[in-house]
């Protein structure tokens, strides 16, 4: 009765170990608002990865602009990949990347009065 007992438990605590989910860094994004969109911006995304390893940069662009925008993003050796932002805004910018830093350019067009524009990212 007693090796039943401890048996039942054992798989018990294997069934809830191997269905909890333990949180990692590939789970978590950092947050970045652009506050003001009717004003251009320049500024740097950092890594917030303790591993040391960085092999690639993923941003979600989330918001809306009334109107029309173009954010750049650093694609390496002073290049930058551009992406076009109007009205309703959700993109998402892969890339190959091994720095903790990404520098981003936020251009609106004379067009845009109002809206909100949030990164989400990870590297």
């Amino acid at each position: 009765m007693r090796n039943k007992v401890l048996l039942f438990v054992l798989v018990a605590f294997i069934a809830s170990c191997s269905s909890t989910k333990t949180k990692s860094y590939e789970d978590e994004y950092s947050e970045y608002i652009i506050s003001n969109v009717t004003e251009c911006l320049v500024d740097t995304l950092f890594s917030h990865n303790d591993t040391g390893i960085i092999s690639s940069v993923e941003i979600q662009i989330i918001g809306y602009v009334n109107g029309s925008a173009i954010i750049k993003f650093e694609n390496g050796a002073g290049r930058f990949e551009e992406v076009y932002l109007a009205d309703s805004v959700r993109y998402v910018y892969r890339n190959e990347w091994y720095d903790d830093g990404l520098i981003f350019i936020y251009m609106p067009h004379e067009d845009v009065s109002m809206g909100n524009i949030m990164l989400k990212y990870k590297f």
